[in-house]
This record gives structure tokens, sequence and C-alpha cells, in this order.
């Protein structure tokens, strides 16, 4: 007698789908060259990079040569997270800060972006955004639940 038999696959397939292809966008991405901070393999580094979220400012994570050294990036042009990195030496007593959700940070000019250095974390973290993105503050906001205050 044949008994018909039910499939879990078919619910199960369309979970599996969209991970792949996130894994395919991630994984098809050409890597980005980022040289890590001096104390990027720290403990502290190793766990924010762990808790940082897969998508910033509307773009998806991507390939770096770093990724367990304190290194994250999102996006073309990219969005480039490196902690363990060391004090800006542009950072003064008068300098103005910027505060996101308890983190402090150093706003600096680049050439094509800004840069922003957290100051007030267990290591320095700074995060270099291209001009091509229009909010700067987006992107530290939708940091911000990864980064554990002191």
């Amino acid at each position: 007698m044949n008994i018909p038999r039910t499939s879990k696959s078919f619910a199960v397939a369309p979970a599996l789908a969209g991970f792949g292809c996130l894994v395919l966008l991630v994984g098809c991405s050409q890597q980005l060259s980022v040289e890590p901070g001096p104390a990027g393999s720290s403990a502290y580094c190793t766990a924010l990079t762990q808790s940082l979220p897969v998508e910033i400012a509307g773009v998806l994570v991507r390939s770096t040569s770093a990724p367990k050294q304190g290194v994250t990036a999102w996006g073309d042009p990219a969005i480039v997270l490196r902690c363990g990195v060391v004090e800006p030496a542009s950072l003064q007593p008068t300098s103005q800060l910027i505060s996101v959700n308890g983190v402090d940070w150093l706003p600096e000019k680049l050439t094509q972006g800004q840069r922003f250095t957290s100051l007030n974390l267990t290591e320095f973290v700074e995060v270099n955004i291209p001009s091509d993105y229009e909010s700067t503050s987006g992107v530290l906001v939708d940091l911000a639940a990864a980064f554990p205050t002191n």
C-alpha cells in the first residue's frame, strides 16, 4: 500500500533560498582590502564585529581581507568600520564631539567623505563613510546597538 508522504522541504525551501541569496550576495561581492587596527584582534573587537548588523544605511555587509581582525564593511563604495585603531592625532581638548546613543564620536572631514572615531569605548573604533552616503548620522544610529558603552 502506498501511503502519501508529506514533505517538510516545501516549508524549509523558501527560508533556505533566502539565506542562500544573502550568502551569494555577500560571498560574490569583491573582497575589500582593509588594514586592521593594531588592536583589531582584541577580545573587545572580536565581540563587537560579531554583534554588528548585516545591513546599515540600506546596504549589506561585504567581504573584507581582515574580517576576524576587527574589520567590517558594508556596500560599494564601502562604509568601513575598524576596531582597535589608535587615538586620532586630531583629537584636542577643544574638539567638537557628537554623541549617538551613548557613544561619543570625533568627526573628521576626509577628501571623499567623513571619519568618525569613538572615544568612550574599550577600544577606539573608526567608521569611514564615503560622501556617496547622504546620512552619516543614520550610519552611526544603525551601528549604535552593537556598541556596549563603558
